[in-house]
């Protein structure tokens, strides 16, 4: 089973294209949904703020093809247009990334609270 993580943030993608990952919480259950039935996919995780979007998925023969493809599903992007904003890890690399993003070191605004809470819900 591998961990992996893709999405974008404020460093990775300007303002408009995050604001096409950006979901609603009315969106979210949904959009778990796609993610959780997308084959090899077992558990998945979404963060999203006005600054980040990512997906931590984890699972066994996980294709990031069929992520790309429903990231751009949900920001009406064609893949190759969005895959150039997007940033992948997997493994140690991903947990790495996520206790980072979660303590909000990869932050804007150092000490930023919002990732924290989506990641602890």
């Amino acid at each position: 089973m591998k961990i992996r993580i893709c999405g974008t943030d404020h460093r990775h993608a300007e303002v408009e294209v995050r604001e096409l990952l950006s979901l609603s919480e009315d969106e979210l259950p949904g959009a778990l949904r796609q993610l959780n039935d997308l084959d090899g996919v077992r558990e998945a995780v979404i963060l999203s703020t006005c600054n980040r979007f990512e997906v931590v998925y984890v699972g066994d023969g996980i294709c990031n093809g069929e992520v790309f493809k429903l990231l751009g599903t949900w920001a009406g992007l064609p893949e190759a247009q969005l895959s150039s904003h997007l940033v992948e890890y997997t493994a140690d690399e991903a947990v790495r990334h996520l206790f980072r993003v979660s303590g909000s070191l990869e932050s804007m605004v150092l000490g930023e609270s919002q990732i924290t809470g989506q990641v602890k819900e």
